[in-house]
Order: structure tokens, then sequence, then C-alpha cells
């Protein structure tokens, strides 16, 4: 790879790994509730703006 080249090329292949969510985790705590929701939201956007191919 010549240092002109983009890393955003077609031949990359972007993966993002997200561990350790517990999505649902404490749902019913007034304070806590949506706070695994949320931060799944913010992990699919994340994907979503830096196109990756895998999730």
């Amino acid at each position: 790879m010549s240092p002109s080249s983009s890393l955003d090329d077609e031949d990359t292949f972007k993966i993002l790994v997200a561990t350790d969510v517990h999505l649902g985790y404490l749902e019913k705590d007034a304070v806590r509730g949506n706070d695994t929701y949320v931060t799944f939201d913010e992990i699919l956007k994340l994907a979503q703006e830096n196109e990756v191919s895998c999730l």
C-alpha cells in the first residue's frame, strides 16, 4: 500500500467490535433503565457513520 492510498478504499474491510453492552440490564431501574439502549444506539450510529463492513 502506498502512502498516498486511502484506508477507505474498496479493499478495506472495517469491523466494529462492541463488547459487554449487557443490553436490557436493569431496564426497570428508574435512573439506569435506558442506559444500555442509548449505548447500543450510539454503537449503531458509529457503525453507520464509519461505514463498517461487519458489526
